[in-house]
């Protein structure tokens, strides 16, 4: 059982981020506070929550972000490749044609580039 106190602190870090944080990063910010496996403990039951999602980076490091899912669109991240700012957009209408007897447990789509900020500097 994971403490409360340490899955409110970790999503409050996550809600006010304004880009996507890896578990060493949340720990680090956070002083160290609470443990690896806490953190971990937390990421995890927020994401069965909904109130994070996973997303991997075009450098294959998992990041957290807030999500503000409401409805069943399919959630894609654009990832900035110079700053790292993790973006969602939904795709609305989706439709996925499977093989029978396959079941879908986890799906990540990540678009990357570069974002307004770091186009204007480029």
């Amino acid at each position: 059982m994971i403490p409360l106190r340490a899955k409110s602190v970790v999503f409050e870090l996550i809600h006010k981020s304004s880009v996507g944080l890896s578990s060493l990063e949340i720990r680090e910010a956070l002083n160290n506070r609470f443990n690896r496996v806490t953190i971990y403990r937390s990421l995890v039951k927020l994401q069965e929550e909904n109130s994070i999602q996973k997303v991997i980076n075009p450098q294959g490091i998992v990041k957290y972000i807030y999500c503000n899912c409401t409805s069943d669109a399919l959630q894609i991240h654009f990832c900035c490749k110079n700053c790292g700012r993790i973006v969602p957009f939904q795709i609305e209408n989706h439709i996925f044609t499977l093989p029978e007897d396959y079941i879908i447990e986890e799906m990540n789509l990540t678009v990357s580039g570069k974002c307004p900020s770091c186009e204007k500097e480029a």
